[in-house]
């Protein structure tokens, strides 16, 4: 399936519809490949999606635990998941592990991971001229949409 997805951007709706149609339709051992040009980013995305539906769907590819004692913690994801309660608790943790397995090794595949790209556009940000902190602080908001 093709699916094209503007590069360091979320997909919209309609794409994740279709992607989670597609993955439906497939036997729980179909093996998923997603990439892009480079190989980083829009591959990312599909990885972490398509893990996340296939756990979902078959309860299969996000059993490891984590320990999230040192995990950053995002002030906006923290207000959310306050309003969602343990349902949104339970998700996060999902999500955290997918993107784990889906990030740099040696817990990862060798992709990006997600969290990790904040903090760094954040740094960036930090330590940057003026001039630049918008393009700093766009690459950090498409980090966070993704």
């Amino acid at each position: 399936m093709r699916l094209p997805i503007v590069d360091e951007k979320a997909p919209n709706e309609r794409d994740f519809d279709l992607l989670v149609d597609e993955l439906r339709r497939l036997p729980k051992e179909t093996a998923c490949i997603f990439n892009c040009q480079m190989g980083k980013g829009r591959t990312t995305t599909g990885m972490i999606i398509g893990c996340l539906v296939k756990h979902v769907l078959h309860g299969v590819g996000a059993e490891e635990t984590r320990d999230q004692k040192d995990e950053p913690s995002f002030k906006l994801i923290d207000a959310i998941l306050a309003k969602l309660g343990e349902e949104g608790r339970s998700a996060r943790r999902l999500l955290d592990i997918v993107i784990d397995l889906c990030g740099e090794p040696p817990l990862g595949t060798g992709l990006q991971n997600l969290r990790h790209c904040i903090l760094w556009t954040k740094s960036k940000w930090e330590s940057e001229p003026e001039h630049k902190k918008a393009f700093w602080k766009h690459m950090s908001v498409n980090f966070i949409e993704r």
